[in-house]
């Protein structure tokens, strides 16, 4: 028998359904003489194609790398990737093209077409100075040219590919990925040219290929995916609720293990993701496109950080990943949690909080959505989360050249050879904002798990008037291969919080059966709390009651750093009771007149609240505290005050505070009883040595058990110069402030309103040391803003004050 071998065809252009003949001949006679039957086998199979991957992304070159929203005249990378993978696999008839249409947010570049490697580095073949393309359609594979007013860009890609001609790609074509993928980006950059509030259509256009192992023709063509230009002063500028909306996974923390020792290294998986669930064990983790859920990042629980990179113990997942534990609760928030030890007891130095920790590739792929609800109509949100590149090395040259091998050539000074994540954050499939690409920031192969850290990247958003949900996602959006390895912790959404400053003080001392005015000075970063009402607590804070109906719309007014509105309730006498003291009163405020009245939407400071401190004052006092002053003499605490004709008999008590709260008496002084002068003046030196910022008043007492208060004074070793402090604002009846100085001299004081007018002015002679004034008789000053300057030789100082 004789055996001919023929060798492999791929015939092309065949129709599905269409019947063919095959004819095996010879052209000689085999034999002699030719006789006999000849048999033969025909073996007909679908070939196995290349195999490609794809994605879109973009990078803002104008954020860098600490990310942001998309502003006007920002500079965007636009990125399409293209993989190659398998053994001997091959297309051909390669090109990318792409329309910028006139009128809807871009504007090209000019002189940005270009091939990259996917960690951003041009590649041209057919240039040893690797640069761009020329704009114009010539000898070169990339350009751009007008078709009616829209911007037509294409990019032939590949061997042999010229301003006319596709080329070639091979799974060892260069750029390449460890010689056996080929992986490379068709660029261009764009300026935005669009207003806030327009969204902009980034995806689209495709890329063309035939697979030549079967012959078939491919366009991919991207989906038209959308960012909008957006306006956010970043995370939420004065606080944030402590409420996370996001309810699933832990509240955005993945959760603790449960159980005792030793503890699960791998969570489980999630729904939130539409990555592939891998744990991390036997010595790896997730591959491209895996995920895992983990509170240890090596590939067997190991906690030693400072194993050396390119470890083959299988301690670190590819030799290189950081060996890591989670971010919530962290002490340093930088540094994160060290890696759970799961045979050790779970402890603030040993927290083993879990983390979801992402693989990607070049798919643009969800690593985390959540649908949210029960959100507040026209609120501030911000929308946050921690983020850790974990790679210290995990990439390659477009040479295909490892980054621990002679010979690499990095993309940069500093290049830790390796994809930088880079993640968007999505609101109803729309881009907001993105991460910049994080870099990895540890150091050295040996120790740089410890120099890397978490950084935190989000955004605000404000709903619409009748919002109360939306999907939120944060997506991939980096090209993959070779790095963009990255843990996600502690995602939240929270509500931006205005501030509260609420006064005369945070305890003021009333007299029983008195009516009694408190304010409330409402700050926020945003215009838009302009609704509002008083509470009041008469268990602690355990329960509240209204005391007022809801109030607004206010007018917030900016006061050069926020806006800010003040609002005033006036106790009645039949709340200012001795049984009355210790009640509690608050502001909550609200973006809606409907939030007002819903739990979930009013806020409020629930740290500095106003309470109470009543006290029989008895028979009212017929002399008045005229002014306090203190110094530091000889490291002793000098106390100086002056009181108007003494119409009775009194005593005077000096009482000192180290914390503002309590107060102890440190002396008491009788009074002259001197009914004749019309200024009486005392001083009092404290026995101890000064120490520390203490706090320092004077009570005045009659026989009946009347009583009256100074203001509070504080006194510091630090104290130098003329300075203006404690001004009571806002004020009312009268106007009271302190003056420190550092010599006995006079002041002129002057109230002036808004026109420069003065409306009262006084001078006083003050003492070295801190000096409680006040200007008096101020009743019937019309409501509104004045100016308090006070004057000494030829130093002023001023303030804005607000009269009720």
């Amino acid at each position: 028998a004789n055996t001919f071998n023929v060798a492999t065809q791929y015939p092309t252009g065949l129709t599905i359904g269409t019947t063919y003949y095959i004819r095996v001949g010879s052209s000689r006679s085999i034999g002699s003489p030719a006789t006999g039957a000849y048999s033969f086998t025909i073996c007909i199979t679908d070939p196995t194609p290349a195999t490609v991957d794809f994605g879109k992304s973009y990078i803002n070159i104008t954020d860098g790398i600490n990310g942001g929203t998309i502003d006007p005249g920002d500079t965007l990378e636009i990125r399409a990737t293209l993989v190659v993978a398998g053994s001997g696999k091959s297309i051909d008839s390669v090109a990318y093209y792409d329309t910028l249409l006139s009128g809807r947010g871009f504007r090209l570049v000019p002189g940005t077409i270009a091939l990259r490697t996917n960690e951003g580095k041009i590649y041209r073949a057919d240039s040893p100075s690797k640069t761009a393309f020329t704009d114009a359609f010539d000898s070169d594979a990339g350009y751009y040219s007008i078709v009616g007013s829209d911007t037509v860009i294409r990019i032939n890609m590949g061997t042999n590919a010229s301003g006319t001609k596709r080329g070639q790609l091979d799974n060892t074509s260069k750029p390449s990925f460890y010689i056996n993928t080929c992986i490379i980006m068709a660029t261009y950059r764009v300026v935005v040219n669009a207003a806030y509030g327009t969204k902009i259509k980034y995806g689209g256009g495709s890329f063309t290929t035939r697979d030549r192992q079967t012959g078939v023709f491919q366009n991919i063509n991207f989906p038209k995916d959308s960012l909008i230009v957006y306006s956010s002063p970043g995370l939420c500028p004065n606080s944030v609720s402590s409420t996370n909306v996001i309810s699933d996974e832990s509240g955005g923390t993945f959760g603790v293990p449960s159980g005792g020792t030793p503890y699960a290294q791998n969570r489980g998986t999630s729904a939130n993701t539409n990555y592939i669930y891998a744990p991390f064990t036997g010595g790896n983790g997730p591959n491209d496109y895996y995920y895992g859920i983990a509170n240890n990042t090596s590939g067997n629980f190991s906690t030693n950080t400072t194993l050396g990179k390119s470890d083959a113990t299988g301690k670190r997942v590819f030799g290189v990943w950081d060996i890591t534990g989670d971010h919530t609760g962290a002490t340093n928030t930088a540094k994160g949690n060290l890696p759970c030890n799961i045979n050790a007891p779970i402890s603030a130095t040993n927290p083993c909080g879990y983390m979801l920790v992402v693989n990607s590739a070049y798919n643009t792929d969800t690593a985390f959505q959540y649908s949210v609800s029960n959100l507040c109509p026209d609120t501030y949100y911000e929308i946050s989360a921690w983020f850790k590149n974990i790679c210290y090395k995990c990439g390659c040259d477009s040479m295909g050249i490892n980054s621990g091998t002679a010979g690499y050539i990095p993309t940069g000074p500093g290049d830790t050879s390796g994809i930088r994540p880079n993640i968007a954050f999505n609101v109803n499939n729309i881009d907001y904002y993105t991460t910049g690409n994080l870099p990895y920031w540890g150091t050295t192969p040996t120790g740089s798990d410890s120099t890397n850290i978490w950084v935190k990247r989000g955004f605000t958003i404000r709903t619409n008037p009748t919002q109360t949900s939306f999907l939120l996602t944060l997506r991939n959006n980096a090209p993959g291969g070779g790095g963009n390895d990255w843990a996600i912790d502690d995602i939240k959404l929270a509500t931006c919080l205005p501030d509260m400053s609420y006064s005369p003080s945070l305890s003021p001392i009333v007299c029983d059966s008195t009516t009694f005015r408190i304010y409330d000075t409402v700050r926020s970063y945003f215009s838009n709390y302009e609704y509002y009402k008083w509470q009041r607590s008469t268990d602690n804070g355990a329960t509240w009651t209204d005391v007022t109906a809801a109030l607004g719309p206010t007018s917030p007014t900016f006061n050069g750093t926020t806006w800010q509105y003040v609002t005033t309730y006036a106790i009645p006498f039949t709340n200012t009771n001795v049984s009355d003291s210790g009640d509690i009163y608050r502001v909550n405020v609200a973006t809606t007149s409907t939030n007002l009245s819903n739990n979930n939407c009013l806020f409020t400071d629930g740290i500095s609240l106003i309470t109470l401190n009543i006290i029989d004052c008895m028979v009212p006092l017929k002399s008045d505290l005229l002014s306090a002053n203190g110094k530091i003499i000889n490291d002793h605490a000098k106390i100086s005050w002056s009181i108007s004709k003494e119409g009775e008999p009194v005593t005077y008590d000096i009482e000192k505070s180290i914390d503002g709260i309590n107060f102890v008496v440190i002396g008491t002084i009788k009074g002259y009883n001197n009914n004749s002068s019309e200024i009486n003046y005392y001083t009092f030196t404290e026995a101890e040595f000064f120490s520390g910022k203490p706090l320092y008043r004077i009570i005045m007492k009659n026989n009946n058990g009347g009583k009256k208060y100074s203001r509070t004074i504080q006194l510091s070793k630090e104290d130098t110069g003329f300075s203006l402090g404690n001004v009571v604002n806002p004020f009312g009846s009268k106007l009271e402030f302190d003056i420190r100085t550092i010599e006995n001299t006079k002041i002129d004081v002057v109230l002036m309103d808004i026109f420069g007018r003065t409306v009262k002015s006084n001078n006083y002679t003050v003492y070295a040391g801190v000096n409680s004034l006040s200007l008096t008789n101020t009743d019937g000053l019309p409501q509104g803003m004045y100016i308090l300057q006070v004057k000494n030789k030829d130093r002023l100082l001023n303030s804005q004050v607000l009269k009720k």
